[in-house]
């Protein structure tokens, strides 16, 4: 209404949020609110918000501002502790975020202090995933590029050290296979992610 969210069903949305995100997977709608983590499911829940929780011995990473979905998994980055990492659901469950399961995998959860490639060389302001193929992350003044699942080791690229992504969704894929983006820094840029610059 111009001044405050209204809840449906038991879960409110955070009035203070400058920034939310929406992501659809599985169905679903998940929502990332100024760290509050929602979903919304028409068919199980009713039409109603129900809170985005782990149903395993993990735990969602806290406070993070951005979220997408790439190969099966969800991402969320730019947490309140750490705003350099992103974390990624196990593949095919955004509600698995068990970083250390008992039977090690590739499709385990991915990312914090466990997993080197997680960090980022400076703060994330953006997730964009291009397609199953390449997921950009867009920081204050850098560009890094995972390419394949993101537990494969050696695929991350580092395109920029100068100018990143603006904060959010700034950034459109192109019916041509280019991506556009806002810079951190003003202007609008074009890539192509599949490419190595």
């Amino acid at each position: 209404n111009g001044t405050s969210w209204s809840g449906i069903g038991t879960v409110a949305r955070s009035s203070e949020s400058a920034f939310t995100q929406a992501v659809a997977a599985y169905g679903q709608m998940f929502f990332v609110d100024n760290g509050l983590y929602t979903t919304y499911d028409p068919v199980k829940n009713s039409g109603t918000f129900e809170p985005w929780e782990a149903d395993t011995a993990g735990e969602i990473p806290e406070g993070c501002r951005l979220a997408a979905f790439y190969r099966g998994r969800m991402v969320l980055g730019r947490s309140d502790k750490e705003p350099h990492t992103i974390f990624a659901s196990a593949v095919g469950d955004p509600y698995n975020w068990d970083f250390f399961p008992k039977t090690d995998s590739l499709t385990k959860a991915f990312g914090g202090a466990n997993q080197d490639t997680a960090r980022n060389p400076d703060v994330v302001n953006a997730l964009a995933p291009f397609y199953d193929d390449v997921l950009l992350v867009g920081g204050d003044h850098s560009i890094t590029q995972y390419r394949g699942d993101l537990s494969e080791i050696g695929q991350v690229d580092y395109f920029t050290d100068v100018t990143g992504m603006a904060f959010g969704n700034s950034w459109a894929l192109s019916p041509e296979g280019l991506m556009y983006f806002f810079g951190s820094r003003g202007g609008v840029w074009v890539m192509s992610p599949r490419s190595d610059g």
